[in-house]
């Protein structure tokens, strides 16, 4: 989905978890590729996976929002946040902020699911309703 010039702002779920899973930043000089994020989230769930918590759970990429940030008019690279969970855009309200006299903005900003990190082991939805959106 198109999210134009905001980001996903997640907040925890109905189990009071956070869903953001990190962070990849690649290259401003490559070219804006969602694919790079698929292969990113679906490497973070490999990882986690394999490495649970004491626990047994562990977190799987499930979906991801990718777009560019810019530092004023320069590209600082394009972005993959991660989550275990979707969010609707009506989360996407980060449009940027202030660090100083440098104003951080995002474009070309767009959410996808990661289909390859469905079958999630221990990482399975909660039985409470997330009013987010699905779980």
């Amino acid at each position: 989905m198109a999210l134009g010039t905001a980001a996903i702002n997640a907040q925890l779920d109905c189990d009071k978890r956070d869903t953001y899973m990190g962070v990849k930043i690649f290259d401003p000089s490559d070219p804006f590729d969602p694919a790079l994020c698929a292969a990113a989230c679906t490497a973070t769930s490999d990882y986690n996976r394999q490495h649970p918590a004491q626990d047994g759970y562990y977190q799987t990429c499930n979906f991801f929002n990718t777009y560019v940030l810019y530092n004023n008019s320069q590209s600082v690279g394009q972005y993959c946040s991660m989550y275990s969970e979707s969010w609707p855009a009506s989360f996407a309200t980060n449009a940027g902020q202030w660090r100083g006299s440098d104003y951080f903005n995002i474009a070309y900003s767009y959410t996808f699911t990661n289909a390859t990190a469905q079958a999630n082991g221990l990482d399975v939805p909660s039985d409470c309703t997330n009013p987010a959106g699905p779980n």
